[in-house]
């Protein structure tokens, strides 16, 4: 996500945001979330601030309805990975403890109604030293750890007890069989639970597929009728209907 400028609704209305003092810097990650204690819709923008050797971070803030951007100067969390995820009025994202040497991977919430930062360990498993891919997701009302290994299986953790690092489970194993070769050399994935206790996968930018968790199979999804060129599966966008409307925040904040 390169960033946020403009905020819309399924019913196609928007607000276009100001400009952030810095608008000129690429964030790193933007995020937008709501607080039901606060009754307020926040969008985020971290930026990367100093050196290369020393990975530091800052953040702005916009509430909807106001009209500039705040700035939060000492951000010790920057967001390392593709992720943002809003669930329980916190967006979280993974990173690393210490980011000189991409060790201690931690996740990072930030509480959109106290603008708060705070950190939840990954699964014990994920703690090891290896060379793995992982990813965070939400699914439903938990949050959903991805850790994949080059040649062996996928593991699936859910924490059943938001915020209780004891609770992490491991739900499913994703063997990487002969049958499922597609599955190798993933640098990222999606996954999305079906009525039928399946799972839709997307695996990298080119694969997409049910897998069977009783079976253990995996299998592709042919789309016909697709053109003969190099395609790319872009991450899917979860949507849930509510009644919000950007232009409805504006007016009343502005009354």
């Amino acid at each position: 996500m390169k960033g946020i400028d403009e905020v819309y609704s399924t019913k196609g209305d928007h607000i276009i945001l100001p400009l952030s003092p810095k608008y000129q810097i690429q964030p790193v990650k933007s995020g937008f979330g709501f607080s039901s204690t606060t009754n307020e819709y926040k969008v985020i923008r971290i930026l990367e601030k100093g050196s290369d050797k020393h990975f530091k971070a800052e953040a702005e803030i916009f509430t909807l309805g106001s009209d500039s951007w705040r700035m939060i100067e000492a951000f010790p969390y920057p967001s390392c990975f593709d992720q943002n995820l809003f669930l329980n009025g916190n967006l979280h994202w993974m990173t690393f403890e210490n980011m000189e040497l991409f060790s201690s991977q931690v996740i990072v919430s930030f509480n959109v109604g106290t603008e708060e930062l705070d950190v939840m360990q990954p699964p014990p498993y994920a703690k090891q030293q290896r060379v793995m891919f992982k990813d965070l997701r939400v699914l439903g009302e938990n949050l959903w750890f991805i850790d994949a290994d080059f040649d062996f299986q996928i593991d699936v953790w859910v924490m059943k007890n938001y915020g209780v690092a004891t609770s992490w489970v491991k739900e499913y194993v994703i063997k990487r069989k002969s049958d499922s070769v597609s599955l190798y050399w993933c640098k990222n994935y999606e996954v999305m639970k079906l009525w039928n206790g399946e799972l839709l996968m997307r695996c990298g930018d080119h694969t997409l597929g049910y897998y069977d968790p009783e079976k253990g199979t995996f299998k592709p999804i042919t789309v016909h009728e697709m053109p003969d060129v190099d395609y790319v599966i872009r991450p899917p966008i979860m949507l849930s209907g509510s009644l919000f409307s950007p232009q409805n925040v504006h007016k009343q904040r502005n009354r």
